[in-house]
């Protein structure tokens, strides 16, 4: 066989051995995945940075809803950009999980001691068995892409309920601002009624004093909210991976009111069972163990090559095929193989760990959404209007003289306390919602009762 003949073969298997790695379609089902999951569009691609941060501009034109906080975060979150990353590194894999190896070429020359001629040996080989490898080899691969898309999205699902909470305690802490301003008016109302009354003979200067010190434990308390509206504020800017002052983010959304939709446990269960993404990750896993096991399997037997042989002495020419066989004798795979039926085995198992955990969050999540919501509906429709009366009523009685400043004062302390708590039931109501939605897998309007 003539020297441009070999070399031509050459460049043909090497031109068949190239494989350009495209995660773009894996990138667009991670994206699917989360926007069925969470009712979200947008999510990071790795794609042009700038074409992200014009998005991410344009999102915080004009005030930032929850909707698009959660886009912004899924679209330029550090962290999630890196994880997305793996889809792409998963990929890879599959891509050279179809490659053979590089066939090898080897050469001997002998020059004679003595008389004689000079010979030349010459080999080209290739390992055979890797086409019977490669079918498992692949589908392997394949699946770990699969689990790999799965538990992205999952961590971009998660990432957008976080996101969520964040933004309602964000905007519970500032809400929270307005309660302790007007808990402030409150208090100061209280000091100059005293005041009042101490002019006119019928307060004393420890009462005076006590309607004071309330005062100035208030300013202490709107110190504290306005506080905590700013590192709300602060954590919420780090979700969405923006290094901007916290104070340039306007929340142009508040609490939601009552829900007035029922959602039916045994309904939420069906649904998170067939969605929940973690739950499908691991599903995905056991059959990338059986995948594993069937590729171990065939590994008793790891060399089986073949080729040609040229050989050469003096004007003599020999070509021939060459072969080599692997005899399993001692290493037949054993212990890979039982260590592959073993991964098996632990995958069943985190799956069955994992489905009763969703299970048990769903019905969790469900309790807890009408106990939250029982308890808001509680404070805002019978506690809090009565402690508003009380106060009204204690008030016009302590100006008439018919009731004692303590009577006042105490009045005073639960309708500030009430605030305060119909605020924090508000936002608990809103955070079991959020709750329920990562717990069933999808977004509120599919899991409302048709």
């Amino acid at each position: 066989m003539k020297a441009c003949t070999w070399l031509g073969l050459l460049l043909t298997l090497s031109v068949l051995g190239c494989a350009a790695v495209d995660p773009k379609a894996d990138y667009e089902r991670v994206a699917r995945a989360i926007e069925e999951a969470t009712g979200q569009s947008g999510a990071y691609r790795a794609e042009s940075d700038e074409t992200t941060a014009a998005r991410v501009d344009a999102l915080l034109e004009g005030g930032l809803s929850v909707a698009e906080a959660v886009e912004i975060a899924l679209l330029n979150n550090p962290s999630l950009q890196a994880t997305v990353l793996e889809v792409g590194l998963a990929r890879a894999d599959v891509v050279q999980s179809a490659l053979l190896s590089n066939p090898s070429l080897g050469g001997l020359i002998r020059f004679p001691l003595g008389e004689g001629k000079t010979s030349i040996e010459a080999g080209l080989a290739h390992n055979l068995i890797e086409l019977w490898h490669r079918p498992p080899r692949r589908r392997f691969a394949e699946e770990v892409l699969e689990r790999a898309v799965l538990r992205v999205a999952y961590e971009g699902a998660t990432l957008a309920s976080e996101i969520r909470e964040t933004f309602f305690s964000a905007v519970a802490a500032r809400q929270s601002v307005l309660v302790e301003e007007q808990n402030l008016q409150t208090a100061q109302s209280l000091l100059d009624m005293t005041l009042a009354r101490q002019e006119a003979g019928a307060a004393t200067e420890i009462e005076s004093n006590t309607a004071r010190t309330e005062l100035l434990t208030q300013e202490v308390a709107l110190r504290s909210a306005r506080f905590a509206a700013f590192d709300f504020k602060r954590r919420l800017t780090v979700l969405l991976g923006l290094g901007i002052d916290p104070g340039e983010i306007d929340l142009a959304e508040p609490l939601p009111p009552l829900p007035q939709w029922k959602l039916n446990r045994a309904r939420l269960l069906t649904i998170a069972s067939a969605h929940r993404l973690d739950l499908a990750a691991a599903e995905a896993g056991i059959r990338a163990a059986e995948q594993a096991l069937s590729l171990e399997k065939r590994l008793f037997l790891r060399s089986a090559g073949g080729g040609v042989a040229l050989e050469t002495e003096g004007s003599d020419v020999a070509l021939g095929p060459s072969v080599s066989l692997e005899i399993p004798v001692f290493d037949q795979n054993q212990a890979r193989i039982a260590k592959a039926r073993m991964r098996i085995d632990q995958a069943t198992r985190v799956f069955r760990e994992i489905s009763v955990a969703v299970a048990q969050e769903v019905r969790g999540a469900h309790e807890q959404l009408l106990a939250s919501l029982d308890i808001a509906r509680f404070y805002q429709e019978r506690i809090a209007p009565l402690s508003e009366a009380n106060l009204e009523l204690t008030r016009e009685a302590f100006l008439a003289g018919k009731t004692s400043f303590l009577t006042v004062l105490e009045s005073q302390k639960t309708v500030l306390a009430v605030r305060r708590q119909s605020i924090e039931r508000s936002v608990d109501l809103s955070l079991s919602v959020t709750e329920i939605e990562a717990a069933c897998g999808r977004p509120l309007n599919e899991l409302l009762t048709p």
